[in-house]
């Protein structure tokens, strides 16, 4: 019975494996035999034979050859119809016995062309055209993914015939497709559209998987040069590692899509072109609730008038845009088409005024040489709607140029009443060069007023970009909009700006614009007029903006140039220093005119190249809250007796405290202190917080402490333990702090009376011990042997 079986087992598998091989209909133009598509030898010589005469399910295997829907001076209507699932295979020698024999499609090219009297002119899609079908092949609307088209190269389509614009006599030259075949291993070149899709046009695109395609020189009169996608479904299309070069559109040289949720991935965009937008790729979200992931793509050279690489809009409500592991490298935008403006070399992107909810993330892309005459050199985001969530991580930026706007980036919520909230972590911006922004332009309010934002920039470095204006960055507000920025932990360094603001420009022009920067370093920064930091109104007739604001603390303001001052501010009411160390600036430290406000608290003022402090129209206000160190007299009328004028800081080369500077231990505490200095290091180290950015590890109370009542520590010399005994009786933890011979802090713990603390890892020699247990000091000396 076991035998009988195993019989009927094999007899199964071999009748199942002959009816899958009967399935197999072969086309090969040279064939002399039967002509029946049975065998490569009575191979079909023509494809709409099989196509024909091919049953559901089955394959079809096309030899290496040309084929064409008609003969020469045949039907322009003419076109290969794929009505069935069917799998169409090509690039064949004509040998093969399995499709895992065929190799590389290429080798064998297996062209499917629209030119019926063979008489096409490279590269020219105008010339001997008009015998050319509109297109080569047509997928029908019941086709589903099991259907596969793979290994074809699709040339001479030119849909230009009478008709509707979506019709095959307007769009997809090379192939037209409502249904959702598999598409792979297909090169489109040489074809033309009218209307969309010169290449393609895919339409109703449910789950549609495109794959390792090539879309060249291919062209349309509207949308999408190479492909053009268009669904209204949210069931995810995949276009994986395609090539578009050459092609050109109206919007969408390379590939266009609208109302698709898409994934782009591992592609590859080389000189793609179109008058309007997305010279390499262009997305309209018309419908709401679609989302686009673009992956692990290249744009190089591609050119448009918005969106030189990429264009991408949202039109409605709920739709998200993520942009991963791509660079943009010498896209340009400029404008092709009369009446145009340009923006955005890299990329731009639109969020359309009145719009909720639309979200963008880039992460991980590089942004290499791409030019706008207009703004925007690397990328432009103007973002109308409200809530919007803009969002970019480890962006670098360099050396993009714009002639007008922001060399890098330019992003805006510009219309009225719209809001979004930013931020940027982790981002690079080098050597980008504009006339206005020489990086980073950040704006509320540019198209009306009533904008809100709230930008965050944090870990991010800019570094020797160049404007006339705000070298690095620049914040800018409309009257009634409200702009809150926050720079926290960012280098902005080497930076310079011909007009004003080195590093920073600020353009304040409401009451509701708020700037703080927190552990950041602005240095080596150059400008006439505010070497690392310039505020002004530039607009006409704009109001003072009473409740402007501009926090800066735990930072360093140092060596940067400039004819007045490092910070610059005019008609300006609320800048204020704290824990900062302004130092080694040449032209001065801070300069206010026009009512313009300062306020001080722990910081350091030391700029002997010019005054620390000058009030251009003498109408400042300032306010010390303590603890500050001014290297002059200039501010004498304002500073109280926790502050101390005319005095050397001691700094060393890299503007930390030397031992025995004025300034340790001798700043203000204030509520919410930061935990951490600039360097990262205890915000408080000693009795006191230091004034400035930096802690120092050096203690002022380490030599006074000597007179303070004795602690006992045993043994003395110590090994590798040393018992802490105070002459009272402690029930609670304290804090002991350990300081070398020069009194520089190298040890702080938590220990109880009477318990040893582990000396083993400190080097030998003589150490000073330090405890405070309620407001008396002990303290004792021991060698570490």
């Amino acid at each position: 019975m076991k035998f009988g079986h195993l019989l009927l087992l094999l007899f199964s598998i071999v009748w199942n494996s002959t009816t899958i091989q009967a399935q197999v209909i072969y086309v090969n133009d040279e064939a002399t035999g039967a002509n029946d598509g049975s065998n490569w030898e009575n191979a079909y010589t023509n494809l709409q034979d099989a196509l024909s005469a091919a049953e559901e399910g089955g394959e079809i295997w096309v030899a290496e050859g040309t084929y064409s829907p008609d003969g020469p001076g045949g039907s322009r209507e003419a076109s290969f119809v794929l009505d069935k699932n069917l799998r169409l295979y090509g690039g064949f020698a004509g040998t093969e016995s399995s499709l895992e024999e065929r190799g590389d499609p290429a080798d064998f090219s297996t062209i499917l062309s629209g030119d019926l009297n063979g008489d096409d002119v490279e590269d020219n899609l105008t010339m001997n055209r008009s015998d050319n079908v509109w297109t080569v092949v047509t997928v029908s609307g019941n086709i589903t993914d099991e259907a596969v088209i793979d290994g074809f190269i699709i040339s001479g389509g030119h849909a230009n015939g009478a008709g509707e614009n979506e019709s095959p006599a307007q769009s997809g030259g090379g192939l037209y497709t409502q249904g959702h075949p598999t598409v792979k291993n297909c090169r489109f070149e040489q074809n033309y559209a009218a209307w969309q899709g010169g290449g393609a046009y895919f339409i109703n695109t449910n789950g549609l998987v495109i794959e390792n395609n090539r879309f060249e020189h291919n062209q349309c009169g509207n949308l999408g040069g190479g492909l053009n996608v268009e669904s209204n479904s949210s069931q995810l299309l995949a276009i994986r590692g395609c090539t578009f070069s050459n092609n050109a559109a109206l919007r969408g040289g390379g590939l266009n899509m609208q109302n698709s949720s898409c994934t782009v991935e591992d592609c590859t965009f080389l000189f793609n072109s179109t008058p309007q937008h997305g010279g390499g790729m262009r997305y309209d979200a018309t419908a709401g609730n679609q989302s686009i992931a673009l992956k692990g793509s290249y744009f190089e050279g591609n050119v448009s008038s918005f969106g030189g690489g990429v264009f991408m809009e949202a039109r409605s409500n709920n739709n998200s845009f993520t942009i991963s592991d791509c660079q943009f490298t010498e896209n340009l935008a400029t404008p092709l088409q009369a009446g145009w403006g340009q923006s955005g070399g890299g990329v731009s992107m639109s969020n359309w005024p009145g719009r909720l909810n639309n979200s963008i993330l880039f992460e991980n892309c590089m942004f290499l040489q791409n030019t706008s005459s207009g703004y925007a050199g690397g990328m432009n985001i103007a973002s109308g709607g409200s809530n919007a969530s803009l969002e970019f991580r480890n962006v670098v930026f360099m050396e993009n140029t714009s002639d007008m706007l922001a060399g890098a980036m330019y992003v805006r919520c510009g219309a009225p009443g719209s809001s979004a909230i930013m931020l940027f972590d982790s981002c690079h911006f080098e050597q980008n060069r504009s006339d206005i922004a020489g990086a980073l332009n950040l704006d509320a309010g540019s198209e009306g007023n009533g904008a809100v934002i709230e930008s965050t920039i944090t870990n991010s470095i800019f570094q020797s970009n160049e404007a006339s204006e705000g070298g690095a960055l620049r914040l800018w507000s409309s009257v009634e909009s409200t702009a809150d920025f926050l720079l926290e932990n960012c280098t902005i360094d080497g930076n310079s700006a011909n007009q004003r603001g080195g590093g920073i420009l600020i353009n304040p022009h409401t009451g509701s614009h708020h700037v703080t920067i927190k552990h950041t370093t602005l240095t080596n920064n150059q400008s006439p007029d505010g070497g690392a930091i310039e505020a002004y109104l530039d607009l006409s007739g704009a109001p003072f903006p009473e409740g402007a604001s501009c926090l800066i603390e735990n930072s360093l303001i140092a060596n940067n140039s400039s004819s007045n001052a490092a910070i610059s501010m005019e008609l300006f009411p609320n800048l204020e220093l704290l824990n900062t160390t302004v130092a080694g600036n040449d032209g001065g430290g801070v300069d206010l005119a026009g009512m313009s406000g300062l306020t001080l608290q722990n910081t350091i003022l030391y700029n002997p190249n010019g005054p620390e402090f000058t009030d251009l129209f003498d109408d400042a206000s300032v306010t010390s809250n303590g603890g500050n160190l001014i290297g002059d007299s200039s501010l004498d009328e304002w500073l109280n007796n926790t502050d101390q004028p005319s005095t050397d800081p001691m700094l060393d080369a890299e503007y930390n405290l030397m031992q025995g500077s004025p300034a340790i231990d001798a700043g203000v505490a204030y509520e919410d202190m930061p935990d951490l200095d600039l360097a990262g290091n205890d915000r408080v180290r000693g009795n006191a917080v230091d004034i400035g950015a930096y802690e120092s590890p050096f203690m002022v109370a380490a030599r006074e402490a000597l007179a303070a009542t004795p602690i006992g520590l045993a043994p003395n010399p110590a090994g590798a333990f040393l018992k802490v005994e105070l002459p009272i009786a402690a029930p609670q933890a304290f804090q002991a702090q350990v300081m070398d011979a020069q009194g520089k802090l190298v040890d702080r713990r938590l220990i109880r009376n009477g318990e040893l603390l582990d000396v083993e890892r400190l080097p030998q020699g003589m150490y000073l011990m330090k405890v405070a247990v309620d407001g008396v000091v002990y303290t004792g000396r021991f060698v570490k042997q």
